[in-house]
């Protein structure tokens, strides 16, 4: 499962952008879009803080910070947790308790 948390973002399904943060009534058209595809790559930039997610289906949703918080948590089979933040920095752990700023590591690509 994929957690938005704080961020700009703009959904697209087959090339035709379905919605943005600012939309009226995103969650319905956003989630039918997205609905039955799997998560094929994630593209972080963390020189910019952004991230692309690209389903098998045509579907891609891209994120953009707005603050310094966490931009997105991807939720793994094994329990795991990998959280993203605004400044470039990733977690990966655990999700039973809140994440120390220890935790945080610089991403490379």
């Amino acid at each position: 499962s994929l957690l938005i948390d704080f961020c700009s973002w703009i959904a697209y399904s087959k090339g035709e952008k379905v919605g943005n943060w600012k939309s009226k009534h995103y969650p319905d058209r956003v989630a039918d879009s997205f609905n039955g595809q799997a998560l094929k790559d994630v593209i972080i930039k963390p020189e910019t803080g952004e991230s692309v997610f690209v389903f098998d289906l045509g579907g891609r949703f891209e994120t953009y910070p707005c603050d310094d918080s966490s931009q997105w948590d991807l939720f793994t089979p094994s329990g795991k947790i990998l959280s993203y933040r605004a400044d470039g920095k990733y977690a990966f752990a655990f999700g039973n308790k809140p994440t120390p700023e220890t935790a945080w590591k610089e991403f490379r690509v």
